[in-house]
């Protein structure tokens, strides 16, 4: 009870100090999010997933929402959030464009390889004067829906415009994002082709190897079968030709020279099926590329938090030594993962992050670039 209460004295100290920054479509969804986690399971590993229409379909904003819920409920230390981004490209691979919890395949999924507990899910409607989210929070262990919750965004003209904002802006960067998608999996696609070729062609080598040298011990058999059949004497020679026969015919009277070869060739196959089974293990090393992409992922989030690092009045010099190889600079503005810098004279002045939204001109404005970034309005990063 105390625990639950200290995060509810939180959750209202952290709303209270980033109200006064939002734009009020983050501030409504933020009071939302917050409402959320008083429903969410403590110590629970959650999933938040794209909300979808009432024909199960994912907008544009739904998953716009789906990433502030988990952006504004990553802070929190009562449950772990599940970076959506590695999830997502798993089920892109799994071809899930929609998550139909009573298939058994999506339930297996997520307990044993995203290992989820809680799942987050739901729908968003938009009417002419409102937006309604409602959400459920579901136990992945039994398919049980623990909570739901429900809140409704009056659709103000600041808040009409920043959602046709969302729409167009998350619109490009699912244009992108699929792009670069499609080449992943199509360089995934060409490297498992390649590899079933050249196993495809090393085992058919091997096995040609294996047949002529199977045949050829065959055909040497064969001739000292002859050569032993030619030593006895001429009258004989009938009588050991009959129980060659009978040798061939019941499995007892194998020789043990025979037996011994094919014990020879059985360890030989053995070792071949040894390399197969190195073969094997490139396929698999292939397959981690998408631990690669995660890891990727990861190192890019790392650049934004050297950021807190700069300060306003270092040189050009000063913030290429902090930033490293990302940094770039054209004698005026320096660019650097999601984010833009401003200098005077070679000096560090301002810095913004891209697709900040900032009032320019008593209307709603997006961060692009540098000139962006130098606009008055736009709130600096820096500090001294």
């Amino acid at each position: 009870m105390l625990k639950r209460l200290t995060f509810i004295l939180l959750i209202g100290f952290i709303n209270g100090q980033e109200k006064g920054n939002l734009n009020p479509l983050l501030e409504q969804i933020y009071k939302y999010a917050d409402s959320l986690a008083f429903e969410i399971p403590l110590e629970s590993s959650v999933y938040i997933a794209d909300h979808t229409d009432f024909g199960g379909l994912t907008s544009y904003f739904g998953g716009y929402v789906a990433d502030q819920l988990y952006n504004h409920l990553l802070k929190n230390e009562y449950f772990t959030l599940l970076d959506r981004n590695p999830i997502q490209i798993l089920l892109d691979q799994q071809d899930l464009e929609t998550l139909d919890m009573k298939d058994e395949r999506v339930a297996k999924l997520f307990k044993d390889i995203v290992g989820a507990e809680i799942i987050v899910f739901g729908t968003i409607t938009e009417f002419a004067n409102k937006v309604n989210i409602n959400s459920q929070v579901m136990t992945v262990h039994d398919l049980q829906i623990v909570s739901s919750v429900g809140y409704s965004i009056k659709k103000t003209k600041s808040i009409a415009s920043l959602l046709s904002t969302v729409y167009l802006k998350n619109k490009e960067n699912a244009a992108a994002l699929n792009k670069n998608k499609r080449q992943i999996y199509k360089y995934i696609e060409a490297q498992n082709k390649k590899f079933n070729d050249d196993l495809s062609k090393y085992k058919n080598e091997k096995l040609s190897i294996i047949k002529r040298e199977y045949d050829i011990r065959i055909q040497n058999l064969n001739l000292e079968e002859e050569a032993i059949i030619k030593s006895f004497p001429l009258g004989y020679q009938n009588v050991v030709k009959e129980l060659v026969k009978l040798k061939g015919e019941d499995s007892q009277l194998y020789s043990s020279e025979l037996t011994d070869e094919l014990f020879r060739l059985e360890a030989e196959f053995k070792e071949k099926k040894t390399q197969l089974a190195l073969l094997k293990e490139k396929k698999e090393q292939i397959s981690t590329i998408d631990t690669d992409i995660k890891e990727l992922h990861q190192e890019i989030d790392k650049v934004s938090e050297k950021l807190s690092i700069l300060k306003m009045g270092m040189t050009v010099d000063d913030v290429s030594y902090i930033m490293g190889d990302r940094f770039s600079y054209d004698g005026r503005c320096g660019n650097f993962g999601k984010y833009v810098l401003v200098f005077t004279n070679n000096t560090l002045v301002k810095a913004c992050k891209v697709g900040e939204i900032y009032t320019q001109f008593g209307e709603y404005a997006i961060v692009n670039d540098c000139e962006d970034c130098d606009d008055m309005e736009v709130k600096n990063l820096l500090k001294y």
